[in-house]
């Protein structure tokens, strides 16, 4: 579900920033978003679909750092292997928390999505 409409636009998208009122995960590092933390909130209707998405402060920035312009929301992972950010100290701390969480949630046995 990308931010940028070359191909299929959405029927609607709507991105903004919210206050959590509830615990939420990132939808690119897999964190827990705490309640009360602010975070990007997206959403929209592609292809008849409808989806959101939720990004802790830490990934929005890092994505503005590296000026990630139209990504996929959820797809960051794959925008830093298919890219070079060489110097980017961001992209390193997000691969490693990003492992880590992923331990935490799914367990070391199950493969990494992407890794």
């Amino acid at each position: 579900m990308c931010d940028c409409y070359w191909d299929n636009p959405p029927t609607f998208y709507e991105c903004r920033t919210v206050k959590g009122r509830k615990e939420h995960k990132c939808s690119e590092c897999l964190r827990v978003i705490e309640k009360g933390e602010h975070h990007e909130y997206a959403k929209g209707l592609w292809e008849g679909d409808f989806s959101d998405f939720r990004t802790c402060k830490t990934c929005c920035d890092m994505r503005d750092e590296i000026k990630l312009t139209c990504y996929c929301h959820g797809q960051m992972m794959d925008e830093l292997d298919e890219r070079d950010y060489p110097g980017v100290v961001s992209v390193a701390a997000f691969l490693e928390r990003r492992r880590q969480n992923w331990d935490r949630l799914y367990g070391k046995n199950r493969q990494l999505a992407n890794a």
